[in-house]
């Protein structure tokens, strides 16, 4: 139903007469001629019977042919009975001036809107607070603001969103996926920190394949207390400029250039030309072996820097080193060198090793506890992998002196074990030296 009635109009009607007689009752009559008078059937008009005689009368009429239903006694007329050839034709009504100011009235304030209340009834709506925006509960229509709920799912696009427009306080943080052990990277990861927590233990995250698009990243973080967490090229490849191996709190991004290619950027800067570069660094407690995790040397670095401190020593152990590959110690009898050092005392200690399953270097005490060394080449599968250094002490009241050796086998190896008689507790750090 509407607020008010919808009646048509035409500018040139023409007066006619009736053909019939009419009663106070009567709801229909016949029109001599129609000529300008409104044609859409079952739109309503106004017409005048009699006008100017004590019998005028309004009526609301449909029209049909020329024919006119009527509904008798508007505009505050009464219904009269009018003899046939009475005078009619179309007029404008009070009523109709009525209805069209109750629209201009209901308005009072510069953007007010109108609409339809209940009754149904012309009703005001007040112009919204700056910011707001015309929305519905259903019923009826008021300014307010559009909850997040009621936003479509495509409502704000990449190209709508003004560049530097959302801060950083707006953005999300990246989802955060804790590991306890060595992980295989899924599609998931997309957009992800990958943060390794394994205490002590070496761990590996392994990338494949066909999981990622070009331009998608995740991040790598290890905080593994003294375990090693080594990116590695699982059936996908993985290039980075520097090591894939990271220490405590060492990480930073993977991004895919396609599905099967990657590159890890480290966090951090870079190390200037020449510098050492820390791979890992590793506490131990009353251990007999010492070895490094797989893969902790590789084809990113030609040589090496090995730091191992002893801070304490069960008695006078023996000490040896061996090669590593990823499945173990290698312990063929081609193992070479020697080490040459004096006491306090002036006594001097010579050790060697020729067709040994082991490097020795001799007696470790609570006071000759160190060595610094380089490891040339041990990835390298066309040389030979060699190794010299230095002994030294904590209080300068013991052994202190040089060494070098070499293993006589061609192949790639990826750490070092170093082994004792008797256990010891101490810290070993590893840094992979650049070429340029």
């Amino acid at each position: 139903m509407a607020a008010v009635t919808r009646r048509q109009y035409k500018g040139a009607a023409a007066q006619t007469t009736t053909t019939n007689a009419l009663s106070v009752s009567d709801t229909s009559v016949t029109l001599t001629a129609v000529t300008g008078f409104p044609s859409t059937p079952a739109v309503p008009f106004i017409v005048v019977i009699d006008p100017g005689t004590s019998s005028e009368e309004k009526c609301s009429a449909t029209i049909s042919g020329s024919t006119l239903t009527l509904v008798r006694a508007q505009d505050d007329t009464t219904a009269a009975t009018h003899t046939s050839g009475a005078t009619i034709y179309p007029v404008f009504s009070a009523d109709e001036a009525d209805e069209a100011n109750l629209f201009t009235s209901t308005m009072t304030t510069r953007g007010d809107l109108l609409t339809m209340g209940a009754g149904p009834t012309v009703a005001r709506i007040a112009i919204g607070a700056s910011g707001t925006v015309l929305k519905s509960d259903g019923t009826d229509a008021s300014f307010g603001t559009v909850a997040a709920a009621g936003l479509a799912t495509d409502s704000v696009t990449t190209v709508k969103i003004q560049d530097l427009a959302v801060t950083g306080i707006k953005r999300a943080n990246a989802t955060v996926s804790t590991k306890t052990a060595s992980y295989t990277l899924v599609a998931a990861d997309r957009n992800t920190k990958v943060v390794m927590n394994a205490g002590a233990t070496n761990t590996t995250i392994t990338v494949n394949t066909s999981l990622f698009a070009a331009g998608d990243t995740l991040e790598i973080l290890n905080t593994s207390t003294s375990g090693t967490c080594t990116i590695t090229a699982g059936t996908a490849t993985v290039a980075s400029a520097g090591s894939l191996a990271l220490g405590l709190n060492q990480g930073g991004t993977l991004y895919f250039t396609s599905a099967g290619v990657s590159v890890f950027q480290a966090d951090g800067v870079a190390a200037a030309a020449g510098g050492l570069t820390l791979l890992t660094a590793v506490s131990f407690t009353a251990q007999t072996t010492v070895a490094f995790a797989n893969s902790l040397f590789s084809a990113t670095y030609q040589n090496y820097q090995v730091f191992m401190e002893l801070d304490t020593v069960s008695g006078s152990s023996n000490w040896t080193m061996q090669l590593r590959n990823n499945a173990g110690a290698i312990s063929g009898a081609l193992y070479y060198g020697g080490l040459i050092g004096t006491s306090y005392t002036g006594t001097t200690v010579n050790v060697g090793s020729s067709d040994l399953t082991a490097f020795n270097f001799g007696t470790a005490t609570q006071d000759c506890n160190n060595i610094a060394m380089t490891v040339f080449n041990p990835f390298n599968n066309v040389r030979n992998t060699t190794w010299s250094g230095t002994t030294f002490n904590n209080n300068n009241n013991d052994l202190g002196g040089a060494f070098g050796g070499m293993y006589k086998a061609v192949a790639a190896y990826t750490g070092l074990q170093f082994n004792f008689s008797t256990t010891v507790t101490g810290t070993y750090r590893v840094y992979g030296l650049a070429d340029a």
